[in-house]
């Protein structure tokens, strides 16, 4: 797999730094690899052992006490493959979350934000001044199933996701 990174850290599951880790559709990375397709993160993603993360931007329109609102994260990655048939961009994600659940959304470029995965419970631990989310299970929404051309249905299980934010 061709990956390149504008940002280092020394890996994002073991980070430290507040973010989103997540390895969005591990089989979907491998495929774009195996066919000689490109990862590339930008804007101050990273990208280590299949992972990526994305640095916590804004959290001021989340309140911590009902795990409500919504959470900014920067960065962006984007696949390419297939002399330009494979062109997916997601940039920086959102976690946005109401009385109906949680979601991660992401800017995709041509059809804009665009929610991908529902998240499923996660139990909140306090790790210093962070609180973290660890191996939230994602499903597929259905508004996802074009950008990834219909190759993976509606409730189509994505790798699980670990949140840090600010512990304030």
């Amino acid at each position: 797999m061709s990956e390149r990174t504008d940002a280092t850290v020394s890996t994002p599951a073991d980070t430290k730094l507040p973010g989103l880790i997540w390895g969005v559709k591990g089989s979907f990375v491998r495929y774009v690899s195996g066919t000689g397709g490109d990862v590339r993160v930008a804007e101050g993603a990273a990208s280590v052992d299949g992972l990526l993360f994305f640095p916590l931007l804004d959290q001021s329109d989340f309140e911590l006490a009902t795990a409500r609102g919504t959470i900014r994260f920067g960065g962006n990655v984007h696949f390419s493959g297939h002399f330009g048939a494979l062109d997916l961009t997601l940039a920086e994600p959102w976690l946005e979350s109401d009385e109906r659940g949680a979601v991660i959304s992401a800017d995709t470029g041509v059809a804009g934000r665009v929610p991908l995965v529902a998240l499923g419970g996660a139990e909140t631990l306090l790790e210093g001044e962070h609180i973290v989310w660890a191996e939230v299970e994602t499903r597929m929404l259905p508004d996802a199933a074009p950008l990834f051309n219909g190759v993976y249905g509606t409730g189509e299980r994505f790798d699980a996701l670990t949140l840090r934010v600010l512990a304030r």
